[in-house]
């Protein structure tokens, strides 16, 4: 796509201003002889249906991120300035949100950088062009923009207005710095690329890789994605990257060989992430880590998150618990028209339900008040209930209910106006709950006739909750989409054992799972970093039928593909259906994806967004899991009590049987020569001449004297039986 014609007075700018503009169609020049090592500065005027872009002069450099669509361009360039500085504050230009985007600098004049790195390609004079306002992109059909520092644009001042790339910057991207060839033959040592068999999560980055291949996405960005998280693993400690790297690399070349050079790309892909790479970690493996707690390398991906979990370790919290109530209270906060698009029946709400695990004391209340403190209420949320405790299914939808005055529709005043009337209505679509303690939300469910699991089942996918009563007086109904809720609760461990083992109700499975301990609470003091910034509470606005826009984000193409196979699969009786606790896997790692998107100040869920949720939800059935175990104990440990109590019980009934046998046998002896030499005995005279020990076994021993023949009983008396003693 592009735009009918580009105005003259636009393209004259570009040229009084020191530029070379150029028409393109697609991304390459209309016209031969414009581009690569030419001296040919001539302006070139862009007919109809062409795009503009800039040629830019010897001296100035582009850096084109690309942060969209799992592509990893923002990571790439947050590492970069935490190697490097941060850059200067540059003009950007760009039809996507920040950080996607083309930022232009000065460089010397005879400067020749690295052509790509990671998810960032380098525009110079002899190689690209930058697109810039007013053209349309191709495919998504929005508006290139200058996003300026100031008001007044750099490029409008020339060429020369621009910053100069810093020199470590300079020294860093310049060309030929790395040369993959020669790094691959000096070995791996102490580099991302590490020796030994791979590990489970290293063969699972060559899955993804041949799960979007096969499914349609690109094969270059899939293979630049793989690398990339290849590289991030190799960071982190986990064995066998090399030989992965060695894998992938057959992989895409035995796709693309014939087609390109193949070879060279996947070799300046490895390039560029030396150029980027971070010292490995060498304490340990990894793979043998703590899998109840999000690893290192989740919280290090993303300035977001880093600034979580600071937050967390600075009031001693753990930082996995209040990330999780975080997100929770932001599900509560986003706006209520916000859902996520899974390629799979209708697009679903972001409520997100967390519990929080731990022993009395653990910290699993304090989580919610740092994330209170991390992401305040927003002025412009009206009505929002923050941390409301949950009592019962009708209380749940009551919240977003209360009272307001409207025009009455049949009463009028003197003067004609409407009188005010007080109306009982839905007047909120934000609210967020929370349950300090578990065993209160197990009785809740319990409770004969008790409403509280239909409700949380059915707002945990933003339906219709409420009830209907006799009058409309007493009606609470929230309709579906109509809603915004975040749920936190804390368990004890014997108390999640107790809704998890409810699970034919539906309600564990819709629970995040999330241990209050962190065993990486660091023991010094640490500053408490601020809010967060730069979050955004509602999902870009997309076309739904032409008319009307609304916040829908979707999860990238080929991930709905996905999606979509895999619940035909189900339907069809292809697959075997998950355990019941692993149902609602795809739905929560959606409204994940979201979040982090949301969190990270972008409308766009992108791969690695869905990559994180992955993380996010192996951590949790590992805490899930390890809840179930402690139970599943515990319960040994008490039947194991039992059986041992009920055998020592029987062990001594079985020795007083043994003491009192001689007793019970004289007893039975006396009772029948007493008889035989009275000839009647009524029973009180009969106990009467029995000494103290045998009137103990008084009962026992006229059983055993009439079984043995000794006496008869009649008439209430006893006589003497066919037998003697």
């Amino acid at each position: 796509m592009s735009i009918n014609s580009v105005p003259r007075k636009q393209f004259d700018e570009y040229v009084a201003t020191g530029w070379q503009p150029i028409g393109i169609a697609g991304k390459k020049p209309a016209r031969s002889g414009l581009t690569g090592r030419t001296d040919n500065t001539t302006p070139d005027m862009p007919r109809k249906g062409e795009n503009i872009a800039l040629r830019l002069p010897k001296g100035v450099i582009g850096i084109d991120v690309d942060a969209y669509d799992g592509k990893v361009g923002g990571d790439t360039l947050a590492r970069l300035e935490r190697k490097l500085g941060p850059l200067p504050d540059t003009d950007r230009s760009g039809s996507r949100e920040a950080p996607s985007g083309i930022y232009l600098f000065r460089v010397p004049d005879d400067f020749e950088s690295v052509g790509e790195l990671p998810g960032i390609e380098l525009i110079q004079w002899f190689h690209r062009t930058v697109v810039v306002e007013p053209s349309q992109h191709e495919k998504t059909g929005n508006t290139y923009r200058w996003h300026p520092v100031n008001e007044e644009p750099m490029w409008k001042n020339g060429p020369e207005s621009l910053p100069k790339l810093p020199d470590a910057w300079l020294e860093h991207l310049r060309k030929d710095r790395v040369n993959v060839a020669e790094k691959r033959t000096e070995g791996c040592e102490d580099a991302f690329l590490t020796e030994g068999l791979p590990c489970d999560e290293v063969t699972q980055v060559l899955d993804r890789y041949n799960a979007r291949t096969d499914n349609g996405a690109s094969r270059y960005g899939s293979m630049i994605t793989g690398q990339y998280n290849l590289m991030k693993l190799g960071e982190s400690g986990h064995q066998g990257v090399s030989s992965a790297m060695d894998t992938l690399e057959g992989l895409y070349l035995s796709q693309v060989e014939g087609e390109r050079d193949a070879s060279g790309e996947f070799n300046r892909g490895l390039n560029g992430l030396y150029l980027i790479a971070d010292t490995p970690l060498t304490d340990g493996d990894p793979c043998d880590v703590n899998k109840l707690n999000l690893p290192a390398s989740f919280w290090e991906s993303r300035k977001s998150l880093k600034h979580i979990r600071d937050a967390a370790h600075s009031r001693v919290s753990s930082a996995d618990a209040v990330l999780y109530t975080t997100l929770a209270r932001m599900s509560a906060m986003v706006d209520h028209n916000t859902r996520i698009k899974t390629g799979v029946k209708s697009p679903a709400s972001l409520n997100l339900f967390v519990a929080v695990v731990g022993q009395s004391g653990a910290g699993k209340s304090s989580s919610v008040s740092v994330g209170k403190k991390l992401m305040p209420t927003p002025l412009d949320l009206e009505g929002f209930r923050d941390g409301l405790p949950i009592g019962s299914g009708e209380g749940f939808s009551a919240a977003y209910w209360g009272v307001t005055y409207e025009d009455s529709h049949t009463e009028k005043k003197k003067d004609g106006t409407p009188v005010k009337v007080r109306v009982t209505k839905q007047v909120r679509h934000n609210c967020f709950f929370t349950l300090d303690e578990g065993r209160a939300l197990n009785k809740m469910v319990e409770r004969s006739g008790t409403t509280i699991n239909p409700t949380l089942c059915s707002a945990f996918v933003g339906d219709l909750i409420g009830q209907s009563n006799a009058t409309v007086e007493t009606t609470r109904i929230v309709p579906d989409g109509s809603y915004s809720a975040g749920f936190v609760v804390g368990y004890q461990f014997d108390a999640a054992g107790v809704l998890l083992s409810e699970e034919e109700s539906g309600l564990p499975q819709r629970f995040i799972w999330v241990s209050a301990t962190d065993p990486s609470i660091p023991r010094e003091r640490r500053e408490y970093p601020g809010q967060l910034k730069g979050y955004k509470l509602r999902g870009d606005d997309v076309s739904v039928d032409g008319t009307h826009f609304e916040p829908i984000m979707s999860l990238p193409q080929d991930l709905q593909e996905m999606l979509y196979e895999r619940f035909w699969e189900l339907s069809t009786g292809e697959v075997e259906a998950p355990p019941e606790l692993d149902s609602h896997e795809p739905l929560i790692r959606a409204k994940l994806s979201a979040l982090l998107a949301l969190l990270d100040g972008r409308g766009n869920v992108t791969h690695e967004d869905w990559e994180l949720s992955e993380v996010m939800w192996q951590t949790s059935c590992a805490v899930r899991d390890n809840v179930v175990e402690r139970n599943a104990e515990s319960r040994e440990e008490r039947e194991e009590v039992s059986t041992r109590k009920a055998i020592e019980r029987e062990r001594r009934l079985q020795l007083a049987r043994n003491q009192a046998e001689p007793t019970l046998k004289r007893a039975s002896e006396a009772i029948g020569e007493k008889v035989h030499k009275s000839g009647r005995f009524t029973p009180g005279k009969l106990k009467n001449a029995l000494s103290k020990g045998q009137v103990e076994v008084f009962k026992e021993a006229i059983n055993l004297a009439i079984d043995e023949g000794w006496i008869v009983e009649d008439d209430g008396a006893y006589f003497p039986g066919p037998n003697k003693p």
